[in-house]
């Protein structure tokens, strides 16, 4: 049962034994996560707030560092035959907007307390942010989710779950505010408190 203000993790179906045997061969080997870094990934929508909540709660509780990361794909305006550099897309005004933005993120993780650092890449959004998460050895990534029904991922593709799919980290997927939950979320009734 999960109550408000809770985030319900979960997790592919594995026999619990299969998963405590991966995380003792993991430790043995060295290989878990380093959550000395979180990569949050925002592209500034409704859904940014709520994503860094979440990372700033968990940056707190792991004492970890924070990167926000935004990404700016080039508008597919134009078509050519041969490749182009992504220099060439990049827009002044969309760059002035993201900087802004970051130097708010900045604020924000500051006044937790957290150690933050911001940056704006332009290209593919997936691929950016798998190779900053690389980059950077993060440990997790913060992604928010915009809840598009199945016909738009279809055509134009979930960039949280293409994180998901070419992470090499924990990924996690904070909804939109508007999201339906899982599960159900329970009030909390003090005991001998009368129900209406």
């Amino acid at each position: 049962m999960l109550f408000k203000n809770q985030i319900a993790v979960c997790f592919k179906p594995k026999s619990i034994m299969n998963i405590n045997k991966d995380l003792e061969a993991k430790k043995q080997n060295n290989t878990l996560p380093n959550m000395a870094t979180i990569l949050v990934a925002v592209d500034f929508s409704e859904v940014t707030s709520k994503v860094y909540e979440v990372a700033s709660h968990l940056a707190e509780r792991l004492q970890a560092s924070v990167t926000v990361l935004n990404i700016s794909e080039p508008h597919g305006d134009y078509i050519a035959y041969q490749p182009v550099p992504i220099e060439g897309f990049q827009d002044s005004s969309i760059e002035a907007h993201a900087t802004q933005k970051l130097m708010e993120a900045k604020v924000f993780f500051n006044a937790h307390g957290l150690s933050v650092d911001t940056l704006h890449h332009w290209g593919p959004a997936v691929e950016r942010i798998l190779d900053e998460a690389k980059l950077r050895a993060a440990g997790l990534i913060v992604i928010g989710s915009h809840g598009h029904g199945l016909l738009y991922n279809l055509l134009v593709g979930s960039v949280a779950e293409g994180v998901l799919r070419g992470a090499h980290v924990p990924v996690l997927v904070v909804p939109t505010s508007g999201a339906k939950t899982a599960m159900p979320i329970a009030e909390e009734t003090p005991q001998g408190a009368e129900t209406k």
